[in-house]
């Protein structure tokens, strides 16, 4: 096996692999943290059916953190589209009929997440 030029680290085959793997693995528990956050925010904020404070169901929405750390992360979404998954998700996926306030939540939301965008750009 050769090195790869300008990677001395790097191996070209198996060992390109296993270089891909470690600099994955430093970055599972930065993205675990990141997600994590992405969890406290939607639980906090978000919580578009009133289990915040039942934490017996703090796990109620870890099915949409991975979809909303992905639109942030990946695909750069803009505010308004998170504010859109958000809403959308709310009242279609969930369920939830439109109340007074839950707009204002997702927008909210949406907002907050953004603003954490560049702090999960650093880590």
């Amino acid at each position: 096996m050769s090195a790869k030029p300008g990677h001395p680290n790097c191996q070209i085959g198996a060992g390109l692999l296993a270089f891909s793997n470690v600099q994955r693995a430093k970055q599972i528990p930065v993205a675990g943290e990141n997600r994590q956050r992405v969890r406290t925010v939607l639980n906090e904020h978000w919580d578009p059916i009133g289990v915040v404070n039942n934490p017996e169901l703090d796990d109620e929405y870890d099915n949409y953190v991975g979809t909303v750390y992905v639109m942030l992360m990946d695909h750069r979404m803009p505010e308004d589209a998170i504010y859109q998954y958000l809403y959308d998700t709310a009242t279609g996926y969930i369920g939830v009929s439109p109340y007074e306030g839950l707009t204002e939540k997702c927008e909210k939301t949406a907002a907050i997440l953004v603003g954490l965008r560049p702090q999960f750009e650093t880590h």
